[in-house]
């Protein structure tokens, strides 16, 4: 469980990362493109809603001792839920995405 649960975290920071560093080149060459921003917001929700689930299952396998205020699983734990609740990681925002990969023009202000 623990070697998965890296592997995704790392797999998904990695392509936060990527995409950032894309998106920060397409911004110094004046090249801000919506694909570049759909990338952004796509690997930001991708990164939040892996972190839960690796989170959620950590937090399951360690057992009861997660609840306690002194276990750092608790306090990952909240974090991450609490990121879950921004508007940039909500369904709106894959919506937005997809019509963008659709190419479709009205994608909303959000992306």
């Amino acid at each position: 469980d623990l070697a998965d649960a890296d592997t995704k975290l790392q797999a998904a920071r990695a392509w936060f990362y990527q995409t950032i560093d894309a998106a920060w080149s397409n911004a110094q060459s004046d090249d801000d493109t919506l694909a570049s921003r759909r990338a952004i917001r796509t690997a930001n929700v991708h990164a939040v809603t892996t972190a839960i689930e690796v989170i959620d299952r950590m937090y399951t396998v360690v057992g009861g001792t997660s609840v306690f205020e002194t276990s750092c699983l608790q306090q990952h734990f909240r974090d991450v839920h609490v990121a879950s609740q921004h508007m940039m990681v909500g369904e709106a925002v894959m919506e937005m995405a997809g019509r963008v990969l659709l190419g479709l023009d009205d994608v909303g202000p959000g992306l």
